[in-house]
């Protein structure tokens, strides 16, 4: 699925980034993973701090493999 996504990075503190996915902000971001292929689509892996306020079909994409 593609979705329209806006990543800010704050003006005072460059450590903190604002990401909003079709216009709503979400919350408990901890790291952003940014791909940009000449070949691709963008790609971006958003990972969240526990709990999610997605409700929603998505394709899941794990930063760390469930199986070490």
């Amino acid at each position: 699925m593609l979705a329209k996504v806006k990543i800010e990075q704050d003006k005072q503190n460059e450590m903190i980034h604002r990401v909003f996915v079709n216009g709503e902000k979400l919350k408990r971001v901890n790291h952003i993973d940014l791909n940009i292929d000449d070949a691709e689509v963008p790609h971006v892996n958003v990972g969240l701090v526990c709990g999610c306020d997605v409700d929603g079909m998505a394709d899941i994409r794990f930063a760390y493999s469930p199986y070490t």
